[in-house]
């Protein structure tokens, strides 16, 4: 399994469709991400901006599944 991370430049969509445990983070933080037309469009960079989220708070937390799947891999994510 592929274990790449979570960068500012993917966009919204992709993370949502390969990662669907993210969809719950964006809602906790009031991103409309999930249900917007623009997420196959828009990147992780531009929505922080728009939502006024520093990139360094949620790429932890985006990323902490990725990572703990990596180190621990019997483990499943989400």
């Amino acid at each position: 399994m592929e274990y790449d991370l979570i960068t500012p430049d993917m966009f919204i969509a992709d993370i949502m469709e390969r990662w669907p445990e993210t969809i719950m983070l964006f809602l906790e933080h009031g991103m409309a991400c999930a249900g917007c037309s623009l997420a196959d469009f828009s990147t992780l960079a531009d929505a922080l901006e728009v939502y006024n989220i520093p990139q360094e708070k949620i790429l932890v937390r985006l990323n902490q599944p990725i990572m703990l799947q990596k180190n621990n891999p019997g483990r499943s994510i989400g």
